[in-house]
């Protein structure tokens, strides 16, 4: 199936639903109804940013709001196939099992709408800048790709635009292209600005045809801080307690993956979610701002390694903003495997000892899991058995000690 039921949630205590401003892709109605009974599919990454190989391209097309005007889910999307078996093709879908008796003009419009356009040709497939967060002069690529669906050539230009968080335009330039039937091109050019002054940045990616807007697609570029900041910054250690700015810091939160991986197929899901084709830091950005409502002030993640690191490092940058402090997994600290040379290279290259996101490291990974079952840990009885002996004076004392 399309969708199965793990890929889908129902929406409820719907008010309205309104096509998102921000996708040029249909020309909806000024509202489509509300559905009696309806579904949303579980986010997915929407293709920002450039040549990060991603598997797919999700387009929401309208938001369904509750009573508070919160986005509860979206009901009309398509799904723009970029790789594996169905690459090159477009599913869409609308959420609706019962409409209301008033509603069936609006929805066929949409639905007519919608074929038009995924009979159209073209689509952006990814756009923006190539990592999206950078250190202080670091050269920026910005680009897109285009994907021809239809079974015509079609020609039309893309634009790029770089704003600053205040609006002031800082880059702007156009390319035009020819893409033939069922195949993709890349246009992209590359741009240092100035100590990433007037951060975050606006990156807005335009597929213009016929003088209109077809696709867009938008991201913000953030600035990755250097140099060490003032200790009172970083959680740091006293007794038996943590501290923050001088008063105790106790760590409330979980173990994070997105919120959309509980739409991805488990060979994707464990893939690692920094992964560039699966990284979505808008969403990200969403369930960030979520956790710091409720009062979570801590998340535990896994690192991964050197491809993912960039991501990472905008992932701090983001729980920095929100007050969120980071224990990262890396996996070369393991006890069993440990690696010295890795660990200290990669510390070294992502600048984590000055991040004061990152408040701790977990060098092994829900050991309990594999660890403890196998017999991976036996190396470590002798150390074990002397350091119970040199703290309680016995094997036999430390089971009464512990009443074991």
């Amino acid at each position: 199936a399309l969708y199965p039921i793990h890929k889908v949630y129902p929406l409820e205590d719907i008010r309205r639903v309104r096509p998102k401003q921000s996708q040029q892709v249909l020309s909806f109605p000024a509202h489509l109804p509300v559905p009696n009974a309806g579904y949303s599919p579980v986010a997915r990454p929407q293709s920002k940013g450039f040549s990060n190989n991603r598997k797919w391209r999700w387009i929401p097309l309208a938001d369904a709001q509750d009573f508070k005007g919160r986005t509860r889910g979206n009901p009309a999307w398509m799904l723009l196939n970029l790789g594996g078996p169905h690459a090159g093709s477009v599913f869409a879908g609308l959420g609706y099992t019962r409409l209301p008796s008033d509603g069936d003009g609006a929805l066929f419009d949409a639905v007519k709408s919608m074929a038009q356009r995924m009979t159209g040709g073209l689509f952006l497939a990814e756009g923006g800048s190539g990592r999206f967060s950078y250190w202080p002069g670091e050269k920026i690529t910005l680009g897109a790709g285009i994907c021809n669906v239809g079974d015509t050539q079609k020609s039309a230009k893309v634009s790029v635009t770089v704003k600053s968080k205040n609006g002031k335009p800082l880059l702007e330039f156009t390319r035009g292209v020819k893409v033939a039937a069922h195949e993709k091109t890349k246009i992209s050019r590359s741009w240092t600005p100035q100590r990433l002054k007037g951060t975050p940045y606006h990156v807005d990616i335009r597929l213009v045809s016929d003088g209109n807007t077809r696709d867009r697609i938008s991201h913000e570029i953030g600035r990755l801080r250097p140099g060490k900041p003032a200790d009172e910054k970083f959680v740091s250690v006293r007794g038996d307690d943590f501290y923050l700015r001088g008063e105790k810091w106790y760590p409330v939160g979980i173990n994070y993956w997105p919120s959309y991986v509980a739409g991805m197929r488990r060979d994707d899901y464990w893939a690692g979610w920094l992964k560039p084709a699966y990284y979505a830091p808008a969403l990200v950005e969403k369930d960030l701002q979520r956790m710091e409502e409720l009062g979570m002030n801590m998340v535990s993640i896994q690192l991964q390694w050197h491809h993912e690191m960039r991501n990472m490092l905008d992932f701090l940058r983001r729980c920095r903003k929100h007050n969120i402090k980071v224990m990262g997994f890396l996996k070369p600290t393991a006890p069993h495997n440990f690696q010295r040379k890795k660990v200290k290279n990669y510390i070294e290259k992502a600048k984590l000892s000055t991040n004061p996101a990152l408040f701790a490291y977990d060098i092994i990974w829900e050991p309990g899991n594999w660890m403890f079952k196998t017999g991976r840990r036996d190396r470590w009885d002798d150390e074990w058995k002397a350091w119970l002996e040199e703290r309680y004076g016995s094997i036999k004392k430390a089971e009464k000690d512990w009443e074991f």
